[in-house]
């Protein structure tokens, strides 16, 4: 943005217009956002919930901690293609990380569902597919702690969110340098293999709007030796078939069955329940001679 729509966009945006009669400090803060559109919606969102000056917001940007800004600058840079300045990223990074050490302080469940989306994919979260948070108002007050901040915005009328990719990436980025990563990881598998293995396994519109969330989860957490890997790896097997994906459930399935198979005993009933439903798989893919091995094995248990 040049410098007129750069103001042009923070005066409609900001609430509270007054603060924009130091044309000086505001075109110093324009300097400071890089005329990035990201960056002064954040901006934005900050001053619009907290009463503050931009004097003041100022300064909390400049001395926002400068070796996380600086880690955040590189993740942009090594794993999207922002192509922006450094100054940009910088930018971006300050701006969302004031933002994120408020409402750590603040709402410690807007926090966590904040935690929790950035171990799924950034686009149409669907709000049924959130960990349970009682009473619903404090998860109506969550969401739009968010949505204020613009760290989620809302698809129209509808219960799906989306965040901006630079959003999602800062949030895993600074929950694995205080190393929460693994631990959330394993929460979120855990939590999408149980929403999964409700009734919602039969309903295809329901499944497919979880399965890209589900597979980010599951290469998430490749390298991971949990057992809530695989509980999800059983439930999105069951899933896609249903779905009429057989391949790709036999897939998972197997996945599955193998884990258990060498961590499990042969009578366990994780294990042989994997087991049963990768026959059945593999005999609605046609491979009868599969099937008919792994349930002679069950049988015999």
């Amino acid at each position: 943005m040049n410098d007129d729509e750069a103001e042009d966009f923070l005066k409609k945006s900001l609430t509270r217009k007054e603060l924009l009669q130091d044309r000086a400090v505001t075109a110093e803060l324009l300097n400071e956002l890089t005329h990035l559109p990201l960056a002064i919606a954040q901006a934005v969102a900050y001053l619009n919930a907290i009463q503050i000056s931009l004097r003041v917001y100022l300064s909390l940007l400049r001395n926002t901690e400068q070796d996380t800004i600086s880690l955040l600058s590189r993740e942009f840079r090594d794993k999207t293609r922002y192509n922006n300045s450094n100054h940009s990223k910088n930018a971006v990074a300050a701006t969302w990380l004031v933002s994120f050490n408020h409402i750590r302080r603040s709402n410690a469940i807007a926090a966590d569902l904040l935690a929790f989306m950035s171990c799924i994919e950034h686009k149409a979260i669907s709000r049924s597919m959130l960990p349970m948070v009682e009473p619903e108002k404090s998860m109506v007050h969550a969401k739009g702690t968010l949505c204020a901040y613009a760290f989620v915005t809302r698809q129209g009328d509808s219960e799906l969110y989306d965040m901006h990719r630079l959003v999602h990436l800062a949030t895993k980025v600074w929950l694995g340098e205080h190393g929460a990563t693994k631990e959330l990881n394993e929460k979120a598998a855990v939590h999408l293999a149980e929403i999964f293995l409700s009734d919602n396994y039969t309903n295809r519109a329901i499944c497919r709007e979880y399965f890209p969330h589900a597979f980010r989860c599951l290469r998430n957490t490749r390298t991971l030796d949990i057992e809530a890997r695989y509980g999800l790896c059983m439930a999105v097997g069951r899933s896609l078939q249903v779905d009429g994906r057989i391949g790709e459930a036999a897939v998972w399935l197997s996945e599955c069955f193998l884990w258990r198979q060498g961590h499990f005993s042969e009578e366990h009933p994780s294990r042989l329940a994997s087991q049963h439903a990768l026959a059945i798989a593999y005999k609605a893919d046609g491979q009868v001679k599969e099937a008919v091995e792994l349930l002679e094995q069950v049988v015999g248990i």
